[in-house]
């Protein structure tokens, strides 16, 4: 069973105190290479809210133009070249994952990013791509 919002809300200490201790340089570097253009975000499920509250905040702090897809319309559709692409998924294990960041690769998006819970090492071998970065 999923836990309560009261039981999440009492986890809030504990959560801020483990982001906190995380290194975020590699996300922090992500971000700086994709403000100053264009960016396509990301994402299915949950994600795809964080995806178009990436792209909401992109547009309001750089006044350039930002919006956001699911993997499979990224995957079927033509993208801008030189569009900055981030993938937000929380494990990374899902195939669309991968195709999308192909598809985003082969059209040319630069840089092409994957924000993810999961180590480098932890990706599955499929999604594992010097166009990551994590």
């Amino acid at each position: 069973m999923k836990p309560s919002y009261v039981d999440e809300l009492g986890l809030l200490v504990s959560s801020y105190a483990w982001a906190s201790r995380e290194d975020i340089l590699p996300l922090a570097q992500l971000l700086d290479s994709v403000v100053s253009g264009t960016a396509l975000y990301i994402g299915s499920g949950g994600a795809l809210a964080v995806s178009a509250l990436a792209s909401a905040l992109h547009v309001a702090k750089t006044g350039r133009l930002a919006t956001h897809a699911t993997p499979l319309a990224v995957a079927g559709g033509p993208l801008r070249h030189s569009t900055a692409a981030v993938l937000f998924s929380a494990r990374a294990g899902h195939p669309d994952v991968a195709l999308a960041a192909r598809a985003a690769v082969r059209q040319g998006c630069d840089p092409v990013g994957l924000v993810t819970h999961r180590r480098v090492e932890e990706i599955p071998l499929g999604h594992q791509a010097n166009a990551f970065r994590v």
